[in-house]
């Protein structure tokens, strides 16, 4: 269950969204565009994304998110909602270096 403060960044359906296509990308074999996320998504979870609704990946591209495949989906929407946190303030927000343990 996500945190109420979470959902005044962003709302559930999208967290879930975002978790289910970081997890796709890493589950892929190969990279994977929109259209193949949104078609095996689609039997995976609901309401099936529209091939519009994985442009979440451009986030995922952000220098301030610093996804790298592979990451736990948990950890990927942790540094997004930073991130969003961040930027409402007027904040620049940097993720930690790969493989830093910021839980601190």
């Amino acid at each position: 269950m996500s945190d109420p403060a979470d959902q005044a960044l962003m709302t559930r359906e999208h967290q879930a969204l975002l978790r289910a296509v970081v997890e796709a990308i890493n589950a892929a074999r190969r990279p994977a565009n929109p259209a193949e996320l949104a078609s095996y998504l689609a039997g995976r979870i609901s309401p099936a994304p529209h091939v519009d609704d994985i442009t979440i990946t451009h986030i995922l591209e952000l220098p301030s998110v610093a996804y790298v495949r592979g990451e736990a989906s948990g950890v990927v929407l942790a540094r997004v909602l930073d991130a969003l946190e961040a930027a409402i303030a007027g904040e620049e927000y940097r993720p930690p270096p790969p493989g830093a343990d910021d839980r601190y």
